[in-house]
């Protein structure tokens, strides 16, 4: 468990967690707390596995700056990700469009 951040400017690439953040992930600017200053001109990605705890539906949502899109395997394969959510557009909120939620989708408890 835990997430992968990697940040893009238009010139570099930086992956400053290595694997290695754990927790929740909420941030204003993707540049917070690294040694690079990006303002607008850069790309974050997040990566790593969704383990529910408990065998249910699951919604999930999606805001962000311009484009932002949440995609999510079955599996374990990389090859079978899809989006499920995603906005096009700048939105500070989770509700502007409906493509921002997923629908329900059904997860069993301790299968990533």
């Amino acid at each position: 468990r835990g997430l992968d951040l990697h940040v893009w400017d238009y010139n570099d690439q930086w992956t400053p967690t290595n694997g290695s953040y754990d927790g929740v992930y909420v941030q204003t600017r993707a540049a917070e707390g690294l040694d690079k200053h990006f303002d607008d001109t850069y790309s974050q990605e997040l990566t790593g596995y969704f383990v529910p705890e408990v065998t249910a539906e699951y919604r999930f949502f999606c805001k962000g700056d311009d484009y932002c899109e949440f995609a999510l395997s079955l599996d374990e394969h990389v090859d079978n990700l899809t989006a499920v959510s995603f906005a096009y557009f700048y939105t500070p909120s989770y509700y502007r469009a409906d493509t921002q939620r997923s629908a329900p989708i059904s997860l069993v408890a301790g299968r990533r």
